[in-house]
């Protein structure tokens, strides 16, 4: 360890720099997970929270990181023109594979990111209070900015019906829709929690029957890279996408803006993004998600085939445990998610369990999964607190194995037989007596 004065003339903060003070210089090392798990011993079953980074991602980023200069993608010199080469054709790629234009994919850091600029910039452009329709089943990032737009008194909310297997019942929905005439919809395409596919092209429909200038935002994170996601074809006038929920690194989402929409930004800055979203765009994570999302749509009949074989695999073979429970559609599904409700054990001890087991499970979105207690989609859906504690999420990919998913049907069996013996011995255990 050196020890510089980097000032240059002494410590009393007359040199420039760091105005004198002593900096501690390290000799640089490498990067490691110090927490890092060893993935031969493992059986990642989270793929919702984050899919492992593609094989061909991460050895187009190692080759990035050797070659790319530093220019910035809005620099008009050679090394700004080179990093904006590769920002336009991941935007080529990213819009070709969900049919958009490539100048309507505007970057963000991610899903919750686009999320929030659809909805506050819809907002933040209307005259006054808008009324706004919502999937009860949305992600975190929709429903906490909805519920902080209607604490400032910009929104008025009103939710979409659901049946109990979490899909929007679309003829209440009509009724509601004429009834409310909401200006702004929003809708998750598919549950990151349940793994049901809305029909968001009728509830578009629906929704400009009511209002003809209605503005539909779609949540498509969830569904792109399992299902078919078209802009057009789902009516959104707004979409939102997630580079690490396809296998690109995180860091990166986009949301697809209509053409001829107007958003008020809820960020002022530079001109990036056509003014809609300003800052630097962070080039490696967007080349990733570009080459993600180019490789995912190339895949995605297989993709969907796989899912569906290894979904009704691990349906039948958790549905055969006893006091467990399977929620959600079957058919309608992205079919790489299954909810859990695990009877007489809470959610939150079986996924501590599991893990300990080799298994990695979630309660729900990794964003409130540190702080939830009890899974949003199931008291959405009207299953009841209960129910909504003893759940569990399992997430598989299509690198996910058959026998992988035994195994993991096997170590929930064998973790559910202790946590229950352990209440039922604490329930038959005699009370102590408490002495003043």
């Amino acid at each position: 360890m050196v020890a510089r004065n980097r000032g240059g003339v002494n410590n009393a903060g007359l040199g420039g720099g760091t105005g004198g003070r002593n900096v501690l210089c390290t000799p640089a090392v490498t990067a490691t997970c110090h927490d890092a798990v060893d993935p031969s011993s493992r059986v990642y079953l989270d793929w919702n929270a984050g899919a492992p980074l593609r094989p061909e991602v991460r050895a187009a980023l190692v080759d990035l990181v050797q070659t790319m200069g530093p220019g910035n993608p809005s620099s008009i010199h050679g090394e700004g023109r080179a990093a904006r080469s590769l920002v336009e054709r991941a935007r080529r790629q990213v819009a070709e594979a969900v049919g958009a234009f490539p100048l309507d994919v505007v970057w963000t850091s991610g899903g919750t990111e686009a999320n929030a600029l659809a909805i506050l910039g819809t907002l933040g452009a209307a005259s006054g209070p808008v009324d706004v329709a919502f999937d009860p089943l949305a992600h975190p990032s929709v429903l906490e900015t909805l519920r902080e737009a209607e604490a400032r008194g910009r929104a008025r909310l009103v939710r979409l019906p659901l049946a109990s297997d979490g899909r929007i019942d679309l003829a209440q929905a009509e009724a509601m829709l004429a009834r409310a005439r909401p200006a702004f919809v929003t809708v998750s395409l598919a549950s990151h929690e349940l793994g049901v596919v809305q029909d968001t092209a009728t509830l578009s429909t629906l929704a400009r029957a009511a209002v003809p200038e209605a503005v539909v935002h779609v949540d498509a994170v969830a569904a792109f890279g399992k299902v078919p996601v078209d802009v057009a074809g789902t009516g959104a006038d707004l979409m939102s996408l997630s580079s690490h929920k396809i296998g690109g690194p995180p860091g990166a989402g986009a949301l697809v803006v209509r053409r001829g929409l107007r958003l008020d930004p809820p960020i002022r800055g530079g001109g990036q993004e056509r003014g809609i979203r300003p800052g630097t765009e962070p080039v490696l994570a967007i080349a990733g998600f570009g080459i993600a999302a180019e490789r995912g749509a190339c895949e995605l009949g297989e993709t969907a085939e796989r899912l569906a074989r290894l979904h009704a695999h691990a349906r039948a073979e958790l549905s055969s445990l006893a006091g467990v429970r399977i929620h959600g559609a079957r058919e309608a599904s992205t079919h790489d998610t299954l909810l859990v409700e695990c009877e007489g054990a809470e959610g939150q001890l079986v996924v501590m369990a599991l893990d300990l087991e080799g298994f990695a499970v979630s309660r729900g979105a990794a964003c409130s999964s540190g702080t939830a207690t009890e899974v949003a989609a199931l008291l959405a859906t009207g299953h009841g607190k209960v129910a909504a504690r003893q759940a569990i999420r399992v997430s598989f990919g299509p690198d996910t194995t058959t026998a992988e998913l035994d195994a993991f049907a096997r170590a929930l069996e064998r973790v559910l037989s202790r946590i229950r013996g352990a209440h039922a011995r604490s329930e038959a255990a005699p009370a102590r007596e408490v002495r003043p």
